[in-house]
């Protein structure tokens, strides 16, 4: 789910409050604008000028979800009615998650990292 550009940390605060207690939710990894620049960096790796004419503040940070099976609609109907939210993207309107790797954890470890902060700084 891709957030606003303008969203406040406390926004951010509580669209990761409420993932973590969302039934059907099994991870969730949370990207900031740098982690969205950093993956449009290598997504257009052969394109420099246009790296180079995008900043990370011109990029949404946003969260990668998975779900149980059969969770998808009431998910979406519930998260984008939250402050900061811009849109919520499928498989079937979006890539493949580039987090994939953090999807063959350990439970103990995934939950781990759905309450941890991505970054030391304040996000």
């Amino acid at each position: 789910m891709f957030l606003r550009i303008d969203v406040s940390p406390e926004q951010v605060d509580a669209v990761r409050e409420h993932l973590r207690r969302a039934d059907g939710v099994r991870i969730v990894a949370y990207l900031d604008q740098d982690d969205a620049y950093a993956e449009f960096s290598r997504l257009f790796a052969d394109d420099p000028d246009l790296v180079a004419r995008v900043g990370p503040e011109t990029l949404p940070a946003s969260f990668e979800v998975v779900l149980d099976a059969g969770e998808l609609g009431a998910f979406r109907h519930d998260v984008e009615a939250l402050a900061g939210v811009d849109s919520v993207k499928t498989p079937a309107t979006f890539r493949e998650p580039r987090h994939q790797q953090q999807w063959l954890e350990p439970e103990a470890e995934q939950a781990r990292r759905a309450d941890a902060p991505r970054h030391s700084r304040s996000s």
